[in-house]
């Protein structure tokens, strides 16, 4: 059994674990828990929480709980800077680091900080009070967040394989990541055995990462892969570890990573970041 054929019969019967799951969408998003608030890598939503007190039955109680909740709002920003800081770009930079010397980017981020929603207000029975802010971390706010080496480039249209015939193109890439230690980050990538690299910021146009992110993070089953994602002709493969030391780097086998390179549409897919990695 030839590496190519190999791949194919893998690729089906992954393809046909995870589509025979339950398809509860929301269950599905890769969210990852922090001290102060969640990352939400599905949808590119970071919450971030922030809390005061206040004393009840004082002289003026109402007054009290509304100062209160402003510090629970200012914490749950400055929360929410921290975390949006901390967001790594990939296995050695963070937002952070892109922010670092560059005022016009720091200025700029700051509207939306002040624009993010309260996504929930609690008031406690002890005077507690406990805000949750919510900001996407895409489109305008996006392209302030994404570095500027990932640029705008052409549609690619070609779609004739090297032999010359034409081939039923895929309609997506997924990868599943599971059990490998992969980091999920802004700025992924793919290499092969040999570390040369399959995707990454080359072969993405900028708008559709700022639209779209580079890839989508799922954690298990979900409708939307198919329906809104990938469309009906997935090639799904596994992926086999993580680069030493770079958990946002995922590495492929030599056959798999061919098996990608040896469809010129699968390029396309990478373009408009038809991508979408499964972790858990």
């Amino acid at each position: 059994m030839n590496n190519k054929f190999r791949s194919c019969i893998l690729a089906l019967m992954l393809l046909l674990v995870w589509l025979s799951g339950p398809q509860e969408a929301s269950s599905a998003n890769f969210i990852q828990k922090l001290d102060n608030g969640q990352i939400d890598w599905t949808n590119r939503i970071i919450e971030a929480t922030g809390s005061s007190s206040y004393i009840k039955m004082s002289g003026n109680e109402p007054q009290a709980r509304s100062i209160a909740k402003c510090q629970a709002i200012e914490a749950a920003r400055d929360n929410l800077l921290s975390i949006l800081k901390s967001l790594p770009l990939d296995s050695g930079k963070s937002v952070g680091d892109l922010l670092v010397n560059d005022r016009r980017r720091s200025e700029a981020l700051l509207p939306y900080l002040k624009k993010a929603e309260a996504a929930d207000i609690w008031f406690g029975s002890e005077g507690k009070v406990k805000v949750t802010l919510s900001l996407r971390f895409d489109g305008e706010l996006g392209e302030l967040l994404i570095p500027d080496y990932i640029k705008t480039i052409e549609p690619i249209t070609q779609v004739v394989s090297p032999n010359g015939k034409v081939t039923e193109a895929y309609s997506g890439i997924l990868i599943d990541c599971r059990a490998i230690g992969f980091k999920p980050c802004m700025i992924p990538r793919i290499v092969n055995e040999r570390k040369e690299e399959i995707f990454g910021p080359a072969y993405v146009s900028r708008e559709c990462v700022v639209r779209d992110g580079m890839v989508k993070y799922v954690a298990g089953t979900d409708s939307r892969v198919k329906e809104l994602w990938l469309g009906s002709r997935p090639l799904v493969l596994k992926a086999f570890k993580v680069l030493e030391g770079m958990p946002t780097i995922v590495v492929l086998t030599n056959a798999d990573a061919e098996l990608i390179r040896s469809e010129p549409s699968n390029l396309e897919l990478f373009h408009h970041c038809k991508v979408v990695f499964l972790l858990k």
